[in-house]
């Protein structure tokens, strides 16, 4: 019997050898990985202070002009105010400044296309006999004098860390400006501006005139 415990014994131990941990050789490679991602920008159409004030969202700050009417759809169109009888009051032009602004801080290796249109000032709501504005359904022209041509001839040069485009009408592509994102982070800013110009007419009509400013922004 005791040669027996004594096989069991060794068995046992060889056993234990056969399923003992052995030092390791080699290298062992766990690879991290992640992620920057893409910000894209964002851009908005703003104007400069005027002598109503800066870009509007609520028609209630707006003493007494009227709530522009809305042609793209949205409930509330934003809009900026010329102060009343600026164009009537002697000849020559009408400016506005608009500034195209970047809302956030981006990331992205894009190139931004920017193109703006403008059109004339037009009559679209006159006064009736009770001295309230009603739509006016008649056809504005500059020769009725109701309607205040655009005029793209005046280019303004504005400070350097703003770049200057012009607005044409009919969506001229001539007047593009391009921006191209390298990678790096761009802060939040002013990327471009432009100007529209308006011909006065000391003899227009009283009414409400409007215009639609368009920026168009595509990238590649």
């Amino acid at each position: 019997m005791k040669k027996v415990f004594a096989i069991i014994a060794i068995l046992v131990v060889l056993v234990g050898a056969v399923f003992a941990d052995a030092p390791s050789t080699g290298t062992a490679n766990l690879k991290v990985v992640t992620l920057i991602q893409v910000i894209e920008p964002i851009f908005k159409l703003t104007t400069a202070a005027s002598d109503s004030g800066v870009l509007v969202g609520t028609p209630a700050t707006v003493a007494t002009m009227e709530t522009p009417t809305t042609t793209d759809g949205a409930a509330n169109d934003a809009y900026h105010v010329i102060a009343a009888n600026t164009l009537s009051s002697t000849k020559g032009t009408t400016e506005v400044e608009f500034y195209v602004v970047q809302t956030n801080d981006c990331k992205t290796y894009k190139t931004y296309t920017f193109t703006a249109s403008a059109e004339d000032l037009v009559m679209v709501k006159a006064y009736d006999h009770s001295g309230s504005l009603v739509a006016y359904g008649g056809t504005p022209t500059t020769d009725n004098h109701r309607v205040f041509a655009v005029d793209h001839t005046t280019v303004e040069t504005f400070d350097d860390a703003d770049t200057q485009f012009s607005a044409l009408k009919d969506d001229s592509s001539s007047s593009a400006y391009r921006i191209t994102y390298t990678g790096d982070e761009v802060a939040s800013g002013t990327v471009a501006s432009f100007t529209c110009t308006w011909t006065n007419d000391v003899d227009a009509v009283p009414g409400q005139y409007e215009a639609n400013i368009r920026l168009t922004v595509t990238s590649n």
